[in-house]
């Protein structure tokens, strides 16, 4: 073998060993970010980089195959002399090993050094300077030459678009993501069961519309459908559109964070959501354009939707988009409507939602703009933030919580006000919700969160391994939402502190506490003398949303099972539960939607706290603590 073909052969398999290496490495886990801009042998990544490591699994798991089958093919065909292989094998090498480091790269840490760069670094230099060593370029046939060259470059481009046509990695990484404890529930009796189906249950937050699934057939991938909101009698469920999530990096300065935080995350990180638009195939636009990736999924929703009224013969499931308080009576009617015929309600109404409005302010996109054009499209609940600070104003995870609402981020509020949507404040650090709060902004909504009082330790309680306290909504902040007439959508998934329905319980303990707490009450009955602390707390799911929950959408009435038995510091009768259920989201919304008011949402509401059988006390066969 000449001394060319010996070298380049040499650095092809190097390349195929230092790649299989690496892969093996990021598949056992046993590689981590160290927090340093290196890697280290453990396995506690920082929080919110789940659907980065599901991608780098898939890139990884990938590449692995790719290369045991590279390494047999490079031994036999390459000392055989066989002209063709000698291009295919290290083109296809390289088609797939180059764009296979850049996402390892770029989804790792987001440091310019990491020793993952240099590793794939070497292995595709190595197969670039094997095939510019002994690439078969000598041969006088030339048509033969360039037929050679297009198939190795045309074949492996055309499988990678097949691959991502056939969605094949966005459903790995949907179904890695959105799955379901294998905790313990709840027993449901035949009369708590019973009851579930007498509510009217509102679900502030799901991130459904992210992942291209077929919502409308039963699946057994992620947390809702619409089987599963029927089955677990879901009245209205809010969509939110997801446009950019991002990974945790160590903290420039971590004396800024809150409750001794040690990262954060940063807008410049790779925005993960614009890699799970490429691996679903979907439009172009919503690649690169934040606004079309939030329109894009309210409209997937809205073909939903018309595909359910297009198909109805009064006996199958149906959704209806709301957009008006009128609406929501709609709804509200033809749902009892349904339940007085002797069957479960088939109607479910559907409201969209934008969780982190990222593209408006800061010189781009005019807030009162934005929040119009989002209004024509439908949305009726925006949140300026998401995990990290934007233009807007700052993130409870952000580098910057302390900057709080911008003019920007004043401006929108005043337009989310004026167009009739509701402000979603999730996710906004304490000095952002105190700033919109003081905008007059009311009644706001914190559409899904646990309690950072329960993260911490609540009453005698130990603090929860894995809670992340900042992402959770302080006792203040829950006494804030109470005074604008808001509630809080209360969720049960492992970063909040539950990782099963009855850790969650401590959380609407903790949230309950805070607004039970007797000073506070002696100050909300001088305003409002019929104050109840029930009628601050919501169900807020997070389903879909990249996070593992207790369980998924049909599974509901172990939640109220839960709510039922559960000891709180405020007892939670039958009329208190129908409020958490649904009553109290129906009253915000029939306030704040177009045609809304206090007194419209009084009108609207009254209904879902007698329910069908006109009962508001629960019977002892509950088994509730009374």
């Amino acid at each position: 073998m000449p001394t060319r073909r010996r070298i380049s052969f040499a650095l092809y398999t190097l390349a195929c060993l230092v790649l299989l290496g690496l892969a093996a490495a990021i598949l056992s886990g046993s590689l981590e970010p160290a927090g340093d801009g290196a890697v280290a042998w453990r396995r506690t990544a920082p929080g919110g980089t789940v659907v980065a490591d599901a991608f780098r699994a898939v890139a990884a798991a990938g590449l692995a195959g790719l290369l045991i089958v590279t390494l047999p093919l490079l031994l036999t065909r390459f000392r055989a002399g066989d002209r063709l292989a000698r291009v295919v094998i290290p083109l296809g090498l390289l088609a797939v090993t180059v764009p296979a480091a850049i996402a390892l790269a770029a989804v790792w840490l987001e440091t310019p050094v990491v020793p993952l760069w240099y590793g794939a670094a070497a292995g595709v230099a190595g197969g670039a300077v094997g095939l510019v060593l002994d690439a078969p370029w000598a041969s006088a046939d030339r048509p033969r030459r360039l037929v050679t060259v297009a198939v190795a470059v045309v074949v492996p481009v055309l499988v990678g678009v097949a691959v991502l046509a056939s969605g094949v990695v966005g459903r790995g990484v949907d179904v890695g993501l959105n799955t379901v404890l294998a905790a313990p529930r709840p027993g449901v009796s035949p009369e708590i069961a019973a009851f579930h189906d007498d509510l009217f249950i509102v679900d502030l937050h799901a991130d459904t519309m992210m992942w291209d699934r077929d919502f409308l057939g039963a699946s057994r991938v992620g947390h809702v459908d619409l089987d599963r909101l029927v089955k677990g009698n879901v009245a209205l469920q809010v969509f939110a559109a997801v446009t950019k999530t991002v990974s945790a990096r160590p903290a420039p300065d971590p004396g800024r964070l809150l409750v001794g935080a040690t990262v954060c995350l940063s807008p410049d990180s790779l925005n993960q959501t614009g890699l799970l638009q490429v691996a679903q195939f979907s439009p172009l636009a919503t690649w690169f354009d934040l606004e079309a990736r939030a329109i894009h999924q309210a409209r997937r929703l809205k073909r939903f939707i018309a595909e359910t009224e297009a198909h109805d013969d009064g006996t199958s499931p149906r959704m209806v988009l709301i957009r008006t308080a009128d609406d929501l009576d709609a709804l509200i009617r033809q749902r009892r409507r349904e339940q007085a015929s002797g069957g479960r309600p088939r109607t479910v109404g559907a409201l969209i939602a934008v969780e982190g409005t990222h593209w408006l302010g800061g010189g781009g996109t005019d807030p009162a703009a934005g929040v119009e054009t989002l209004f024509a499209e439908g949305f009726r609940m925006l949140a300026p933030t998401h995990r990290f600070d934007n233009t807007l104003g700052a993130s409870s995870e952000g580098c910057d919580p302390d900057s709080g609402l911008t003019a920007d981020g004043a401006a929108f509020v005043g337009a989310v006000a004026h167009n009739g949507i509701v402000l979603d404040l999730a996710h906004a650090a304490d000095a952002t919700l105190e700033g919109a709060v003081g905008q007059g902004a009311g009644p706001v909504v914190i559409s899904h969160t646990g309690s950072r009082t329960a993260c911490l330790g609540y009453r005698d309680e130990a603090p929860r391994p894995g809670c992340d306290a900042n992402r959770n909504i302080s006792d203040e902040d829950v006494r804030a939402v109470a005074r604008t007439g808001g509630i809080i959508g209360i969720g049960l998934w492992p970063e909040v502190g539950s990782n099963s329905v009855e850790e969650g319980m401590t959380h609407y303990r903790a949230v309950l506490s805070a607004l039970a707490e007797p000073s506070f009450v002696e100050e909300m009955r001088a305003a409002h003398p019929a104050y109840d602390p029930t009628d601050h707390i919501a169900l807020g799911t997070d389903f879909d949303g990249a996070v593992s929950t207790p369980y998924d959408a049909a599974g509901l009435p172990a939640l109220t099972a839960a709510l039922v038995v559960a000891p709180m510091p405020v007892p939670l009768d039958r009329r208190a539960i129908r409020k958490i259920a649904g009553a109290n989201a129906c009253r915000v919304f029939a306030t704040r939607l177009p045609g809304g008011s206090a007194e419209r949402a009084a009108q609207i509401c009254a209904p879902l706290l007698s329910g069908t059988d006109g009962r508001t006390a629960l019977s002892q066969n509950l088994g509730g603590v009374r």
